[in-house]
C-alpha cells in the first residue's frame, strides 16, 4: 500500500490557532442546536482544519473519509448528561462549597475526556493509513456497543433515586449536596461510553497496530479533559462572583414594597455619605416598615446608622443604635475589640431575616474529605451592631473611613461572613411598623448615613454581556480544538494516509439504501414525537454506526456526510426556531432550502469529479470554507442577527467571537498553501489548476 510519505510539517502555531478557532466555534455554535449532532459542527470544522493542514497534496478519498469520521465521532458525547454536573459547580445554593465544585469539574474532566477521545480516535483511525473493512467497522462498533451496556452496568448503575441508590461515582444532582431539595435525578452513560472508547482503542492498538489512532484518542482525552473543566471554571467564576446588590425599600400597610435605592456593581463605592429619599408616602396609608437588604458573597459590605425619617412638622422616627449593649467577639477568627463588640440582638421591634440561601454551603465528605469548613462566623452572620472601633480592628480595609457612623453601627458585612466557609449572605434589617395617623400625603422623607463597598471586576464592562454558558462553550471547543491540533502535530510522522484508490467500494445502491435509513432515522430523532426512536436511534455510537461502515468503503458518502449529511438537522432546528408563521416559505427557503441545496451541490459535484487517480483537490479546502460560513450563518440567525453597532446583548460577544474565528479559518483557507507551509495571496488557485 502506497502513502504520503513526506511528513506533514504546518507551523505548529497555525496549527493549534486554527483547530482552537475550528473548536471555539463549532462548539460554541453546538450549544444552541445542542446533543450529538450539534457537536457535529465542532466536529465537521476541527477536522476539516486538520486534514487540510496536514495532508497536503494528497487528493485521496481517505483525506476526505477521515474528515468525515472525525465529525461521526464528535457527536458520540452528546449522549452524555452534563447539565447537572455543571451545576454541581454553579449553582445558587452550591456557591462556596468547594466540595461540590471540585466533585462537578472531576465529573466535567470525565465526561469531556471521553467525549473528545471519540473524535481523536475516530480522526487519528482515517489518518493513520490502516484500512479497515466494512464488517470490521461493523463489528467494532458493535463491539463497543456491547461495552457501552458493560460499562454501564459497572459505573453508572444502579440508579434508583425513590430509594435512594444512585451509583458510587455519579455526578449529577444528589441529595449529599442538597439534602431536602427535590431534584430530578438524570440516569448517567459515561462508564459505557468510556469502556466503548477503551476497545476500541485496544483493537486498533492491538490488531490493526494503528498507533495513530491510539495517540490521537489519548489526545483526544485530554483535550476534553482540561476543555470542559477550564471552560466551566469561567462560568463558576462569574457565578461564584455575581455582581451583588443593597435595596432600600418601603411597604404601605403590608403591601408590595416599593424600591427606594438599589445598590449594584454599578453604584461606586462610598464609604461615608448621608442618603436622602422622599418616600412619596400615598393617601389613605396607616403604617409604614422600611427594609435594608443586602445579598452578597467576598469583597462587599454595607452599613447604616443615624435613621430618621420626619416631614416638614415634625420627625417621625428615629434610630441610631446606641441604646444596644454590645458584649465581646466570641469567634477566635475575631480580635482587636475591646469587649464592647457587637450583638445580634436588633433594637425592640425591629426585624433582622435570613433570606433563602444564606448561610454556609454544604460541604459533604465526597473521598475522605475533612468536613471542617462548614461553620460561618456568628458576629456577621445576617445584619448585625457593632462597635465600629471593633469592627475596623478585627476587620480593616476600609471599614474606619464610615466617620458618620458613630457609637453603635448596623452592618451587613458579606465579604467577612463570607472567610471561613465561602458562605452567601442573603439578609434583611426592617423597622418596626411606622404609624402615620395624622401624616400628610407625599410628606415623609427618610435620611440615614450609609457606608457602601463594592468591588468591580475589571472585565465588568465586557464581561456584563457575556451570555456564560455559551462563553462556556466556545471556551471548551477552543481548549479542545488547540490540544487536539498539538497531539496530531507531536504525531505528524504517523500520519500516512494512503493514496491508493479504494479497493471493492460499496455498490451504489448499497449506499443508497443506507443513506435513506439513516437520514429517516436521524429526522425522527430530531424531529418527531415518536418516543420508541429515542430507544433505537438516539444514542451517539448507534447514530454513527450506519455513517461509519458507509464512510470506510464508500465512495460518496464521506462527501454526503461531511456536508448535507452534518447540515440536515442543524437546519432543520434552525427553521423549526425561527419559522415566521405569517410568511413560513421564506423561513423555508433562507433556513433550510438553501443552504441543503448548496451542500448537497457541493457534495454531488466534487463527487463527480473525482477520477481514479485522486479526488478533486479543492474539495477540503472549499468544505472548510462552505462549513464555517453556513454554519456561522444560522448560528447568527439563531442568535437574532445581533447587530454590533447597537446595545450588546447576551449574544452579542460570541457572535463577535465567532465572526472573529470564521474570518481567521477563511483566510487560512484561502490564502495558506500547506504544501509550501507559507501564505500565498492565490493559494487556493493553485487547487484549480
Amino acid at each position: 500500500m502506497n502513502t504520503d510519505k513526506t511528513t506533514p510539517n504546518p507551523p505548529l502555531w497555525l496549527v493549534m490557532m486554527t483547530a482552537a478557532m475550528a473548536g471555539g466555534m463549532g462548539w460554541g455554535i453546538r450549544g444552541q442546536y445542542g446533543h450529538e449532532t450539534g457537536a457535529m459542527i465542532a466536529g465537521v470544522l476541527v477536522s476539516l482544519v486538520l486534514v487540510f493542514l496536514f495532508c497536503p497534496g494528497n487528493s485521496s478519498i481517505h483525506v476526505i473519509r477521515a474528515a468525515a469520521l472525525g465529525t461521526i465521532a464528535m457527536g458520540f458525547g452528546g449522549s452524555i448528561t452534563y447539565g447537572q454536573t455543571i451545576g454541581l459547580t454553579h449553582d445558587g445554593a452550591l456557591i462556596g462549597n468547594w466540595a461540590a465544585l471540585r466533585w462537578g469539574m472531576l465529573g466535567l474532566a470525565i465526561k469531556g475526556g471521553v467525549w473528545i477521545g471519540f473524535a481523536g480516535f475516530f480522526l487519528g483511525l482515517g489518518l493513520g493509513g490502516k484500512r479497515y473493512r466494512p464488517f470490521e467497522m461493523f463489528l467494532l462498533v458493535l463491539g463497543m456497543l456491547t461495552a457501552v451496556v458493560v460499562g454501564w452496568w459497572l459505573f453508572n448503575s444502579p440508579h434508583d433515586p425513590e430509594n435512594k441508590r444512585l451509583p458510587f461515582l455519579y455526578f449529577s444532582d444528589h441529595w449529599k449536596w442538597e439534602p431536602g431539595v427535590e431534584f430530578k435525578s438524570r440516569p448517567e452513560i459515561w462508564g459505557g461510553l468510556w469502556c466503548a472508547l477503551l476497545t476500541g482503542i485496544l483493537y486498533a492498538t492491538l490488531a490493526k497496530r494503528d498507533r495513530l489512532a491510539r495517540n490521537l484518542a489519548l489526545w483526544g482525552m485530554l483535550g476534553g479533559a482540561l476543555g470542559f473543566p477550564l471552560g466551566q471554571a469561567l462560568q463558576a467564576s462569574h457565578a461564584w462572583n455575581k455582581p451583588q446588590q443593597g435595596k432600600v425599600s418601603v411597604a404601605y400597610d403590608g403591601k408590595k414594597p416599593v424600591s427606594l435605592l438599589e445598590l449594584n456593581a454599578e453604584a461606586p463605592t462610598r464609604y461615608d455619605e448621608a442618603r436622602e429619599f422622599p418616600l412619596n408616602n400615598p393617601e389613605g396609608a396607616k403604617s409604614m416598615v422600611i427594609t435594608w437588604d443586602h445579598q452578597g458573597h467576598n469583597s462587599w459590605w454595607w452599613s447604616i446608622d443615624n435613621i430618621e425619617i420626619d416631614d416638614e412638622q415634625q420627625s417621625l422616627f428615629a434610630e441610631n443604635f446606641d441604646s444596644l449593649e454590645l458584649g465581646p467577639f466570641v469567634s477566635e477568627s475575631e480580635s482587636g475589640g475591646d469587649g464592647t463588640d457587637w450583638t445580634a440582638s436588633p433594637p425592640n421591634g425591629w426585624t433582622m431575616t435570613r433570606g433563602g440561601g444564606h448561610g454556609p454551603t454544604i460541604d459533604h465528605k465526597v473521598i475522605d474529605e475533612l468536613q471542617t469548613n462548614n461553620e460561618t462566623i456568628t458576629e456577621f452572620d445576617g445584619w448585625t451592631f457593632v462597635d465600629p472601633a471593633s469592627w475596623n480592628a478585627t476587620a480593616g480595609q476600609g471599614r474606619d473611613r464610615f466617620s458618620k457612623g458613630t457609637g453603635v453601627i448596623a452592618i451587613a458585612d458579606s465579604d467577612k461572613f463570607n472567610d471561613k466557609s465561602g458562605a452567601k449572605f442573603n439578609a434583611s434589617l426592617s423597622t418596626p411598623p411606622i404609624h402615620l395617623t395624622g401624616i400628610q400625603p407625599e410628606t415623609l422623607v427618610l435620611r440615614f448615613d450609609s457606608s457602601w463597598r463594592q468591588k468591580k471586576h475589571l472585565m465588568e464592562p465586557i464581561t456584563r454581556y457575556f451570555n456564560w454558558w455559551n462563553i462556556m462553550e466556545t471556551a471548551f471547543g477552543t481548549v479542545m480544538g488547540a490540544v487536539l491540533g498539538l497531539g496530531l502535530w507531536l504525531n505528524r510522522r504517523r500520519v500516512a494516509v494512503s493514496s491508493e484508490p479504494d479497493v471493492s467500494p460499496l455498490p451504489g445502491w448499497l449506499i443508497g439504501l443506507l443513506l435513506a435509513v439513516h437520514v429517516s432515522l436521524l429526522g425522527l430523532v430530531e424531529f418527531s414525537k415518536f418516543e420508541w426512536i429515542d430507544g433505537v436511534y438516539d444514542l451517539g455510537l448507534m447514530m454513527g454506526l450506519i455513517p461509519l461502515v458507509a464512510c470506510v468503503r464508500g465512495k460518496c458518502w464521506p462527501y454526503l456526510q461531511l456536508l448535507p449529511i452534518t447540515l440536515l438537522p442543524i437546519a432543520g432546528k434552525t427553521l423549526r426556531a425561527l419559522a415566521d408563521p405569517i410568511n413560513p416559505s421564506v423561513s423555508w427557503l433562507a433556513y433550510f432550502i438553501l443552504p441543503m441545496l448548496l451542500a448537497v451541490t457541493l457534495a454531488v459535484w466534487f463527487a463527480q469529479k473525482a477520477k481514479p487517480a485522486g479526488e478533486h483537490p479543492a474539495f477540503i479546502r472549499n468544505a472548510l470554507l462552505f462549513c464555517t460560513w453556513v454554519y456561522f450563518g444560522l448560528n447568527y440567525a439563531f442568535f437574532g442577527f445581533p447587530p454590533l453597532w447597537e446595545d450588546w446583548g447576551g449574544r452579542t460577544p460570541n457572535a463577535v467571537l465567532f465572526f472573529i474565528a470564521a474570518v481567521g479559518l477563511t483566510l487560512t483557507a484561502l490564502f495558506f498553501s500547506p504544501l509550501g507551509r507559507r501564505w500565498q495571496w492565490k493559494a487556493w488557485q493553485r487547487d484549480w489548476d
